[in-house]
């Protein structure tokens, strides 16, 4: 996967990629928390987070370099650093995820051109190999389990958020990475909305949706 990666990078001559998507950042280096942007050069691999997750950081990551944040310091002024330190010329980031107030400061840089790089990640991704396929039956046998467990709870007087809860503990005890987010679960009918907050009132339950994050039922 990183192959495919340094492939692109060297095809259009960049010197640095900014990956900041969260999704983008946790598959190619395993890290899993919310603050991580990602510097890939020729033959690096900087991780750029707050001090307080760099414990995680160490016992997720494998071959990449973690650079903790002082107690002071923004990601955006360690990213300039890095870039004058190691001399990018030609950085490509996320447009659609690269802020006006970012993209100013990092032109400020003697030298510096950027230019988008948006979907190469996501093409890469959408190419699953052995063991995503794997993780991803196993996600969906979790999810499925979880809901059958969640049957047995629906009954009368039960509201939509406790179901909701449930629901989110049954996909962790039953071997999930993580605390789901964006579980949905919604009766009645609003459940013809794409989204909405579980409601702590009690609706006649005709049919119900959950979306988790990394699987679905």
């Amino acid at each position: 996967m990183l192959k495919k990666i340094w492939d692109v990078i060297q095809e259009r001559k960049i010197d640095g990629y900014l990956i900041s998507k969260r999704e983008n950042v946790r598959y190619i280096s395993g890290f899993t928390g919310r603050g991580g942007w990602l510097l890939l050069t020729w033959d690096k691999q900087f991780l750029i987070i707050p001090k307080e997750e760099c414990v995680q950081a160490e016992e997720e990551t494998k071959g990449v370099r973690i650079v903790c944040l002082g107690e002071d310091e923004s990601r955006a002024n360690c990213l300039e650093q890095l870039i004058k330190k190691y001399r990018i010329a030609r950085l490509a980031v996320e447009m659609e995820v690269f802020s006006a107030a970012l993209y100013r400061r990092i032109l400020q840089i003697p030298g510096i051109q950027i230019e988008g790089l948006d979907g190469v990640l996501e093409e890469i991704r959408s190419i699953k190999t052995p063991e995503e396929i794997h993780s991803l039956r196993c996600a969906c046998n979790i999810a499925c389990r979880a809901f059958d467990y969640l049957l047995d709870d629906i009954r009368i007087g039960v509201t939509e958020k406790e179901l909701e809860a449930k629901l989110s503990y049954y996909m962790t005890v039953l071997g999930g990475d993580a605390k789901p987010n964006f579980n949905l679960l919604i009766s009645g009918t609003r459940t013809s909305f794409a989204s909405w907050d579980a409601f702590s009132k009690v609706h006649t339950i005709r049919r119900f949706d959950t979306d988790g994050l990394w699987n679905r039922v």
